[in-house]
């Protein structure tokens, strides 16, 4: 039975070229297309995806990034560099969704499924953020968070350290007992896998696994792109020893 459209939703994809480990990451190249390409193209076949903006910074090193939006025609958000919440913040009020969603360009390989799921959660439950980290049991760069509008622009003004405008949701986390949070579990315990973009050993490992798939990586099974990623990681493990 399809899903009835009862809430509108965004979503905003947190980009940046500086990562310290790993600079330019998000424009890094597998078989000729960026890995924020692979996200995007990830997350577009979700239901509830609504508008896809990407937000990144106004810094001259992020130019690439919106140049990449522009040439491709999706949606770019530049504001501050340091306050990342901030960004998050007027797009919220700008485009006045029920509720959006919050997912990393670190995340090649995200399930767009997981979107929906979170979507029929926040549909079903009075909630103000539905989410698949609290506790974590599906991999990292499969991190979905999906926070209702009013209650972020409400509790903007309370973020009072530089984590709370880095990290954009940490101060829900931190002050949880005020608020109503739903934790997505998955059926197996991934916990400790790390499919995110972090290092260029991530980097590689995502390469080869995005290199080695014959057919659009969004109509792999999360279980399938966990097999794919714990192989290759595998392998460059043994090769190392």
């Amino acid at each position: 039975m399809p899903r009835q459209n009862l809430q509108r939703f965004g979503t905003v994809v947190q980009a940046r070229m500086g990562s310290a480990r790993v600079p330019g990451k998000v424009l890094s190249l597998s078989k000729g297309r960026p890995l924020l390409e692979y996200v995007v193209q990830s997350l577009k076949p979700s239901r509830v995806v609504g508008e896809l903006i990407i937000a990144t910074s106004e810094g001259a090193s992020d130019d690439a990034i919106a140049e990449w939006c522009n040439l491709h025609r999706v949606t770019c958000y530049r504001g501050s560099e340091e306050n990342v919440a901030d960004r998050f913040f007027q797009l919220a009020k700008a485009y006045g969704w029920d509720a959006f969603f919050r997912v990393s360009a670190d995340s090649p390989l995200i399930d767009h499924r997981l979107m929906d799921q979170a979507a029929a959660q926040f549909d079903q439950q009075s909630c103000d953020l539905v989410t698949n980290v609290y506790p974590r049991t599906f991999p990292r760069g499969q991190s979905i968070e999906l926070l209702k509008t009013k209650t972020y622009v409400k509790s903007y003004s309370h973020f009072c350290d530089a984590e709370d405008l880095e990290h954009v949701t940490r101060f829900f986390y931190k002050n949880c007992g005020d608020y109503e949070i739903v934790n997505m579990r998955s059926s197996t315990d991934w916990s400790h896998i790390h499919m995110a973009v972090d290092t260029p050993a991530d980097l590689q490992i995502a390469r080869k696994v995005l290199g080695n798939m014959r057919q659009s990586h969004s109509s792999f099974s999360l279980r399938q792109r966990v097999a794919l990623w714990t192989e290759e990681s595998n392998r460059k493990e043994c090769k190392a020893a």
